[in-house]
């Protein structure tokens, strides 16, 4: 912490709000400040939702895993698994799972198991579950191993986790937010009043620009996600973490119209999932005692993966996975326990009772579906700190882009590019497709397909940098699924750069950097996996 009488650097704004962390939560907790007509100001050290919300399996799910040890979480995370639905459809969609059983006797336990979860399943708009015989198991499955002698079936739903992100701080800008990526914080801006100490802003940096800056506050809260038990304890706070690395691979391509929930070798439950046009797999749950910036996949993540596929669906294999994906879990800390024991409950750390500290919050823990309730329940201790009332509107009110759209007669420029276009965007974008459908008819050469693979177009590309602060390569690719599946090639690189370039103002020097930048992010996702096939193949 820093005094602020000491700090010599120019008054940037004063807030009602500072969030420090541009995650999932971050935004949420964001949009939810700025319904209830707080002066909210965000600040990310990197690109927004770049972290553990881009490093996410992709489910909403209820949490079937939790509900005999974690039952609380099972619930919060089906009731806003409906709620997210209601908000945010066109990025919602119904994913049934399937779960082989090896045993007989097992049968019997899992039917009680799923009959419990159907009672929360109902929350997040879920078909209640059913047996499948061994033969019908096979004919969903035919390469399984001849021990499964049948399954159970269940509902989960999908989401583009990034696009989930974003669209939350759209809603917070339309609604006063100030937003700012690639600003640091460095440390909080303490007064001191009768021995009592209170936070009453924030020293940060501008990454790109390099300039030092402060921002005052009523109040702040820390939502930086696996990087919160270190920040807090850079200005003597105490957010106790076990954070936890996970890992998926990705299959280029959708192989099956359904997911499967399998036990890995070592008894962990991992995931087979469709997502849009590719497959992945995971997640790895390591223990993870690094920053989350040292975190990269290993031939151990990527062979203990491809291990559990050629256990349960050997001929998934054959689709040769080409891409992985990772990040680092904010668990709450636990001791005498494995990683996949630990509680994925959140909690709200009201530094006044536990640091003696006024001022400042952190939030911890929870899982992607419970983003929307842990952003409530802190902004609600953040208005009581403020002696404000309002009341939360983030269960009902709709995000951006999730109006109806009749895509046959509203995207018929961009069906003329390609007949999928429209659908594509729908999936990212809802309704702000039309925004690019207009694009295109003012400007017919944003009509132009900069990479095939992913139909990746000069409207998409321009849309999500003037209106999603995207401003490198990498925010491109995690706003639109550009290089999910695949090595980018450096031609398609280059053709984004340029229209990037004209956008942005880069000269010559910029375009190399990013390229380079894509290129030495690709080859960490790929290494791995050409390694595993080195030494399999």
């Amino acid at each position: 912490m820093t005094n602020v009488s000491k700090t010599g650097l120019k008054t940037m704004g004063e807030f009602d709000l500072i969030v420090v962390g541009g995650g999932i939560n971050g935004a949420g907790i964001a949009r939810d400040a700025a319904l209830r007509g707080l002066r909210v100001l965000l600040l990310e050290k990197h690109d927004f939702g770049s972290g553990t919300s881009n490093a996410s399996t992709g489910f909403i799910h209820g949490g079937a895993r939790y509900l005999l040890s974690d039952l609380g979480t099972t619930r919060a995370s089906c009731i806003d698994s409906g709620h997210i639905r209601h908000i945010a459809p066109h990025l919602a969609f119904r994913i049934p799972v399937v779960y082989p059983v090896e045993r007989p006797f097992q049968g019997l336990l899992v039917e009680s198991f799923f009959s419990a979860y159907d009672h929360y399943s109902k929350y997040k708009d879920g078909k209640a579950h059913c047996w499948l015989t061994a033969k019908e198991l096979r004919t969903l499955i035919p390469d399984i191993p001849a021990d499964y002698n049948g399954a159970a079936t269940f509902d989960e739903w999908g989401v583009h986790a990034h696009r989930l992100v974003i669209a939350n701080l759209r809603d917070a800008a339309v609604h006063g937010a100030q937003l700012h990526s690639y600003t640091e914080v460095l440390r909080f801006l303490v007064e001191e009043q009768k021995g009592q100490k209170r936070v009453v802003g924030v020293e940060a940096v501008n990454r790109l620009t390099g300039e030092h800056v402060q921002y005052r506050a009523n109040m702040v809260c820390n939502a930086t996600g696996p990087w919160s038990m270190d920040f807090a304890a850079r200005n003597d706070l105490n957010v106790p973490l076990r954070p936890a690395k996970g890992i998926h691979v990705v299959i280029p391509r959708r192989v099956l119209p359904f997911g499967i929930m399998f036990k890995a070798i070592d008894g962990r439950l991992i995931f087979i999932v469709p997502h849009g046009d590719v497959t992945i797999v995971g997640t790895t749950d390591d223990d993870s005692f690094e920053t989350p910036e040292q975190v990269v996949p290993t031939y151990d993540d990527v062979a203990y993966l491809c291990e559990g596929l050629q256990h349960i669906c050997p001929s998934l294999l054959t689709e040769r996975p080409t891409m992985t994906y990772w990040g680092v879990r904010p668990t709450l800390y636990g001791r005498n326990c494995y990683e996949d024991d630990l509680s994925r409950e959140h909690h709200l750390f009201d530094h006044a009772k536990t640091d003696r500290v006024e001022g400042v919050v952190s939030i911890a823990g929870g899982k992607l579906a419970t983003y929307r309730v842990m952003s409530e329940e802190t902004t609600n201790l953040i208005m009581q700190k403020l002696g404000k009332q309002a009341p939360c509107q983030t269960a009902e009110r709709l995000l951006p882009g999730a109006e109806a759209v009749d895509l046959a007669y509203d995207c018929r420029s961009l069906q003329q590019i390609n007949s999928r276009l429209p659908k594509l965007l729908y999936h990212r974008y809802g309704s702000d497709v039309r925004v690019m459908e207009t694009m295109v008819e003012e400007n017919p050469n944003l009509a132009i397909v900069l990479d095939e693979t992913t139909l990746l177009t000069a409207a998409e590309l321009c849309y999500v940098i003037r209106h999603e602060w995207a401003t490198t390569l990498l925010d491109v690719s995690r706003r639109t699924q550009w290089g999910i599946s695949h090595r980018i090639t450096t031609e398609a690189a280059s053709r984004v750069c340029r229209v990037m370039g004209e956008e942005l103002g880069w000269d010559s020097e910029q375009h190399t950097v990013e390229i380079r930048r894509l290129t030495d992010f690709q080859e960490l996702a790929i290494q791995p996996l050409s390694a595993w096939r080195s030494y399999n193949e």
